[in-house]
């Protein structure tokens, strides 16, 4: 406010127009990106402790395809995703639900000509993902290569399943990404 009234105390006007010219800039440069925001999709994996989550966002509606437990856990909800849903502007929210992990039931989730396998096996021949959240190590002693697929370790495995995991995956030369080490990961 002072820069203002000694802007105008000295009839300087040319700087009085600039400064509206910048906020004018900068007020069309935050309502675009809201606008972009509201308006786009985008498939997230986000770095939970205890849960697998992912968020399917359309528009100004997002799907949290999550474990069961991870609907009654308000406060990892009040700490990882409500402030990332409240700035992609999110009004409406509804909750899917995984397979139980006892029923060693794999799902895919195919989404903009992506392929997302959940304790899947299958491999695809084109680029996909396969989120690894299995806490049994695999009984089989080696995994087969997939060049396309890259395998996403969730935050639900303990820290010796997760290595195990890890070293399985690498000795068959699979691309790997740790939620624990990159934090949330858009799907693109």
């Amino acid at each position: 406010m002072l820069f203002f009234y000694k802007l105008l105390k000295v009839k300087e006007f040319y700087w009085l127009k600039r400064v509206a010219i910048c906020g004018l800039v900068y007020f069309s440069y935050a309502s675009a990106r809201i606008f972009d925001n509201s308006t786009t999709s985008k498939k997230v994996i986000h770095s939970v402790p205890r849960h697998t989550v992912l968020s399917i966002k359309k528009g100004q509606m997002t799907y949290i395809v999550a474990d069961p437990e991870f609907k009654f856990d308000t406060t990892n909800f009040n700490f990882h995703l409500k402030n990332y849903l409240n700035y992609q502007g999110v009004t409406k929210l509804a909750y899917l639900d995984l397979p139980d992990k006892s029923l060693n039931y794999p799902a895919v989730i195919k989404w903009k000509d992506q392929i997302l396998g959940v304790d899947s096996k299958v491999f695809s021949q084109r680029k996909s993902y396969s989120l690894v959240r299995a806490k049994l190590y695999p009984k089989f002693e080696k995994i087969p290569t997939a060049p396309n697929t890259t395998f996403i370790l969730s935050k639900e495995l303990g820290f010796k399943t997760k290595n195990q995991w890890k070293k399985l995956l690498d000795e068959a030369r699979n691309s790997t990404l740790d939620l624990a080490e990159s934090g949330a990961i858009e799907l693109k």
